[in-house]
């Protein structure tokens, strides 16, 4: 299992949008790739991202990955016909780091 050890499980920007999240201090990124036709549920035009928590950086990648996308399927404001893949990425480097069809 690998981890993002270096990363700090505090917000150090001052820039928190939600509680607890931050885009520029969260170690993982989901990218929602919808379906051709479900252009509805874009986001400013592009495809909807999500950040992790970013009290969970030090925890392993393969458990953020499985509570973001958990808390994805809760999520009713995107159902999961319209999903056509899901990119996890580095939010540091931008590296993709796993792939779900």
């Amino acid at each position: 299992m690998s981890r993002i050890t270096n990363r700090s499980t505090k917000c150090r920007c001052g820039q928190k949008q939600t509680k607890g999240i931050c885009k520029n201090c969260s170690g993982v990124k989901m990218v929602i790739l919808l379906k051709h036709g479900w252009d509805v549920y874009k986001e400013n035009g592009k495809n909807p991202v999500r950040y992790n928590y970013v009290k969970t950086n030090r925890q392993p990648i393969e458990k953020i990955k499985e509570d973001m996308f958990r808390r994805l399927i809760l999520n009713k404001n995107i159902m999961q016909q319209e999903i056509g893949c899901i990119h996890f990425y580095d939010n540091i480097s931008n590296t993709l780091i796993d792939e779900y069809k």
